[in-house]
């Protein structure tokens, strides 16, 4: 990993882990209070040392930082597509209190991509130190949480992190076009087997 994109993992996971929200992409985020995990992980970055008990959420090679514009966000990265192709986003978000069971997570996955469910050999799930990660790498026509259907040729590629027997944990989400989706797979599995 380039020394250049690891300094700036750290720095946008110290400076963004506050969560800031904004009207646009362009326009100023302003802060927003920090869920409690949000802040430690924070902290814990600025020190350079992140503690045992949280996630190593540290970008790979080409992964490219972006500011943080919506609540309950930790890191968000651009991963760029080949000439022609669109990007994909790839966002890291921190749920302290829990958001429900994991089939219901990869359910509602799967209704923003179209699909009336994820099918169990689709799921792949490892253990990565003390957390249970289950991965989903799904395609079809994206509809996000706040915006219009993206047309078919969509593709998703999502973890949900647990610490087991507790109600905290955390997501990544990458979306995009599929061919670009599919090109950032590996690097993508790297980051999850780095946690």
């Amino acid at each position: 990993m380039e020394l250049r994109t690891l300094i700036l993992s750290v720095l946008s996971l110290a400076a963004l882990s506050g969560c800031t929200s904004s009207a646009s992409p362009d326009a100023p985020a302003a802060p927003s209070p920090a869920p409690a995990a949000a802040s430690n992980q924070g902290a814990a970055a600025a020190s350079g040392v992140i503690p045992e008990e949280l996630p190593r959420f540290i970008g790979q090679d080409g992964w490219i930082a972006e500011a943080v514009v919506k609540p309950m966000r930790l890191q968000q990265f651009r991963l760029a597509g080949d000439a022609g192709a669109g990007d994909v986003e790839l966002v890291i978000a921190s749920w302290p209190n829990g958001i429900g069971p994991r089939s219901a997570n990869l359910d509602r996955w799967a209704t923003q991509m179209g699909l009336p469910s994820v099918e169990p050999e689709q799921v792949t799930e490892q253990d990565v130190r003390h957390f249970r990660v289950a991965t989903v790498h799904l395609e079809g026509a994206y509809t996000p949480v706040d915006g219009p259907t993206q047309p078919k040729g969509m593709g998703l590629l999502a973890s949900m992190v647990e610490v087991p027997g507790e109600a905290r944990c955390w997501t990544i989400k990458a979306t995009g076009p599929a061919a670009t989706v599919t090109r950032w797979k590996d690097s993508y599995l790297r980051f999850i087997a780095g946690l």
